[in-house]
């Protein structure tokens, strides 16, 4: 049977190419039943150009979507990933605290080297990112909890001056 085209391209997002924001907001809340359930844990990443250099918002398409995909290329092809007001929101299934950390810190590390175009003209420019997550079921069980803890952290890497990675917002 084939696919329904239409019916998926209505879950991604045309500026990233990367699911929509609601569409994430749902699939964080289906993984937290799903670990309650089994007993699995897994971490939320939100991850925001630094603003030194504009953010996301009011930038090409173009731009938006290279940031996606060299976001991509740094995780695994099962991890989801979305637009969300904070940004870009990164799922990573069946992976804990210490590990989620190591993730995001190399996302990091690896946005720094890489030229993005800016859409506008032929320039590119190289970008910082600052890193906010939350890891089920530490920081929180229910969606809710862990949208609100993750954006908590990406406040608080803002707030210290961009360029890293928080997921305890309260560690000095």
């Amino acid at each position: 049977m084939a696919r329904d085209r239409g019916s998926t391209d209505q879950l991604v997002d045309p500026s990233g190419g990367v699911l929509r924001g609601d569409v994430f907001r749902f699939l964080v809340s289906q993984e937290a039943s799903r670990a309650i359930r089994y007993r699995n844990f897994f971490s939320i990443c939100f991850v925001e150009v630094d603003s030194g250099v504009g953010g996301l918002a009011g930038r090409s398409h173009e731009f938006v979507r290279t940031v996606c995909q060299v976001l991509r290329q740094q995780i695994r092809d099962t991890d989801p990933v979305g637009l969300s007001p904070e940004g870009v929101g990164i799922l990573l299934l069946h992976v804990a605290d210490q590990f989620a950390l190591g993730i995001a810190e190399r996302l990091r590390a690896h946005v720094r080297h890489v030229a993005i175009p800016t859409g506008f003209t032929a320039a590119t420019e190289h970008i910082t990112i600052s890193v906010g997550g939350a890891c089920f079921p530490r920081d929180g069980q229910t969606e809710a909890a862990l949208l609100t803890h993750a954006s908590r952290s990406l406040d608080v890497a803002r707030r210290r001056g961009g360029d890293r990675v928080v997921y305890d917002p309260t560690a000095p």
